[in-house]
């Protein structure tokens, strides 16, 4: 079982409203905008999402744009693009989503839990709350991406370009090969 942090404050700059794509132009952030501003006393599971502007049509076109040739983007386009119809009002919901969409299109089977209360510091090898530090993507042994002719292999982006530029077993492989699960 993996335990998700649902006791944490929301981190801004984080990992937790944001994601990485590899875009024609190199990587590309895709950020969910808050609403009411970024307070630190607010939890993460009751940060609301912002729809002031429509983001969502944003990330989806983004997303079309750089996987589009990917060589597994047409088995997933039409489903992809529903997740970006749907409109939860909290960022929780939103993660928690593609969370679940992307473990079960990898064929990683574990149940997710939630934490009772917030600690603050967990043994190292458990604790993936830090993205950035915890990040398993070893960039010396790169899978192809659509645009590495252009910028190289780009590390560290969301688990949607694995999936569609590799597929779902072989992705899944690389994930088991490189020690992610």
């Amino acid at each position: 079982m993996v335990l998700l942090e649902n006791c944490e404050h929301f981190v801004k700059s984080s990992a937790r409203n944001r994601t990485a794509i590899c875009s024609a132009n190199g990587k590309q952030l895709l950020t969910v905008p808050i609403a009411g501003g970024r307070s630190h006393k607010q939890l993460y599971t009751q940060t609301p999402i912002s729809y002031q502007t429509d983001w969502r049509k944003q990330h989806w076109f983004s997303i079309k744009s750089a996987y589009g040739k990917a060589p597994f983007f047409e088995f997933y386009e039409l489903e992809l693009e529903a997740l970006f119809k749907q409109q939860p009002a909290l960022l929780w919901d939103w993660n928690l989503m593609w969370t679940e969409w992307l473990l079960k299109k990898l064929g990683i089977q574990t149940k997710l839990g939630w934490t009772e209360k917030f600690v603050a510091t967990y043994p190292p090898q458990l604790d993936y709350r830090d993205f950035e530090k915890t990040n398993h993507i070893d960039p010396t042994s790169p899978y192809y991406q659509c645009f590495s002719t252009r910028f190289g292999f780009l590390a560290n982006l969301s688990g949607l370009d694995l999936l569609l530029n590799l597929g779902p077993q072989q992705a899944h492989q690389y994930l088991i090969s490189h020690g992610s699960i």
